[in-house]
């Protein structure tokens, strides 16, 4: 086995992506409602690949290739979970056409986020 790049912060990272798959399941079990459902999935999706990735980032024993990839993946990853843990306050907390703007208007900051950060150096 080879070993890890950063053993700590794969660890600090590890640990809360494997907590997100209870956690999410447990949030799931709260919803009542579809919109309430797409809410937890949406965070619950998010918080996981965000500490997912993040672990790979920081445990991942690559070349230095390999090391900028998983680093942009990873601040990808970022700008998603800000989308991500933004939506259910979008879609539960305002109503009608203000929360489906807010939460398009979030998601479409994250997604160019994420291509700025893998278009460019």
């Amino acid at each position: 086995m080879r070993k890890l790049r950063e053993p700590v912060n794969f660890f600090t990272h590890f640990i809360p992506a494997l907590v997100a798959i209870p956690a999410g399941y447990f949030l799931l079990q709260k919803c009542h409602t579809s919109i309430e459902y797409a809410a937890a999935w949406i965070y619950s999706i998010g918080i996981f690949i965000l500490f997912g990735v993040s672990a790979m980032y920081h445990g991942y024993p690559a070349t230095e290739y390999g090391v900028r990839f998983w680093q942009k993946f990873d601040h990808c990853c970022i700008y998603l979970m800000i989308a991500g843990s933004y939506s259910p306050t979008a879609l539960l907390v305002f109503d009608g056409w203000l929360g489906w703007s807010l939460f398009a208007i979030v998601w479409i900051i994250a997604i160019v986020g994420c291509l700025l950060k893998i278009l460019t150096a």
